[in-house]
């Protein structure tokens, strides 16, 4: 349909994806030919999402332009072959985004957009069993005290890494505001600010914390059998957690000089 500065345009579609990851050791490394070597863990993991889209295009002068966007995705939970159940849960969610740009001239332009976003774990953060993940990266002291368990002195601990079927996806809102300015061919400048919320944040708790109070990081302490030895010391048990809230903010600038000499052009 026509408005003031031109023809708006409606794009709209759907989606579609299955997404699959497996891993199937060989029979050596599963019984232990190769000595003193942890067996690479076995997946099967299966999950797909579904998604559509509308976004439409409103020229409303020659000078002023909105877009406005709506999207729903829906993501299943994972369905694990080799421990045949379910992990995680069923997630969906309705996103959008409005934008709109003013060019009063030739030479100006002023733009700003705000938005939400969502984005679920990856499928190893939810899903993946327990494996060996190599040693701390600094050198402690025994984290909780147990003679049975405890390393001697101060040394590195054994990482393990597994999933968390308990992750929340992330959600997020941002906004930009910006400019362009372009008195001629031969110059051009920019600026625009950016902020991005993002609540339930994907990350993990560091061996620093973890080591700083291990009563309060007391579920990330497991236990590791040497292969080689037989012995059974603690472990830093690796896992993706929702932190909460993190927010960055900045400013992106450019200046842009062109120049056309006789041999070629210099930007």
């Amino acid at each position: 349909f026509a408005l003031g500065g031109g023809a708006a345009q409606l794009a709209i579609g759907p989606d579609y994806r299955e997404y699959h990851y497996q891993q199937d050791p060989s029979a050596d490394a599963v019984n232990g030919v190769i000595y003193n070597f942890n067996a690479p863990a076995r997946y099967d993991l299966t999950r797909d999402n579904a998604g559509a889209f509308a976004e439409v295009l409103a020229p409303l002068t020659k000078e002023i332009e909105v877009t406005a966007a709506l999207r729903y995705d829906t993501i299943s939970a994972i369905d694990d072959g080799v421990r045949g159940r379910k992990v995680g849960g069923d997630h969906s969610k309705t996103t959008y985004k409005v934008s709109a740009r003013y060019q009063p001239t030739q030479q100006l332009l002023s733009r700003g957009s705000y938005g939400t976003g969502f984005k679920a774990p990856d499928m190893l953060d939810i899903a993946q069993p327990i494996v060996n993940a190599g040693f701390t990266a600094s050198s402690w002291g025994c984290p909780i005290q147990d003679p049975t368990l405890c390393r001697p002195g101060t040394t590195q601990y054994n990482v393990l890494s597994t999933g968390n079927e308990n992750l929340r996806p992330e959600t997020s809102k941002q906004f930009t505001v910006g400019m362009r300015f372009e008195p001629s061919s031969r110059f051009s400048a920019g600026l625009d600010l950016w902020d991005v919320k993002i609540k339930d944040a994907v990350s993990a708790v560091s061996e620093q914390q973890a080591w700083a109070n291990p009563d309060q990081f007391r579920q990330l302490f497991s236990t590791y059998t040497e292969p080689a030895t037989g012995n059974t010391y603690w472990a830093f048990l690796r896992s993706s957690v929702n932190i909460g809230q993190t927010h960055n903010r900045g400013i992106d600038w450019d200046l842009t000089g062109r120049h056309r000499f006789g041999f070629g052009n210099l930007t």
